[in-house]
């Protein structure tokens, strides 16, 4: 099925090398296929929002050493639920009514990927700006 504003959601996605193969999931299709150019495309708008959860949380993030960062990510991510579905929302608001059929064939599978996709993404960006 196709919907009406499925061009210009494509459109918009930027350019991401993908390596498609016979032997891929459809999970991981979907993840560098789908999910990868989304999560590039709203980057900016992910760590903005991460920061401004370190904010509302007494902004101790700075404080902490490299790893205890990173353990600080992973658990924003995996235990803090409402944040988590939040940034999960910002992914899946960029869908395609197709896509979001097959997200819903496999949602477990692939909200796991996301949130390890925006994990690493977070880390890189975050980490790696002296924040």
């Amino acid at each position: 099925m196709s919907d009406s504003r499925t061009p210009q959601l494509l459109h918009l996605r930027p350019p991401v090398p993908v390596v498609l193969s016979d032997g891929m999931s459809e999970a991981e299709r979907f993840q560098n296929s789908t999910l990868r150019p989304i999560l590039k495309f709203q980057n900016d708008l992910l760590v903005a929002v991460f920061r401004q959860y370190i904010r509302q949380h007494k902004n101790v993030f700075a404080s902490l050493s490299r790893a205890k960062k990173e353990a600080y990510i992973d658990h924003a991510l995996r235990q803090d639920i409402p944040f988590r579905n939040g940034l999960i929302g910002t992914i899946v608001g960029h869908f395609t009514t197709e896509e979001y059929g097959r997200y819903l064939e496999q949602e477990n599978e692939l909200r796991r990927r996301i949130v390890d996709l925006l994990a690493r993404r977070l880390k890189d960006q975050i980490l790696n700006t002296g924040y």
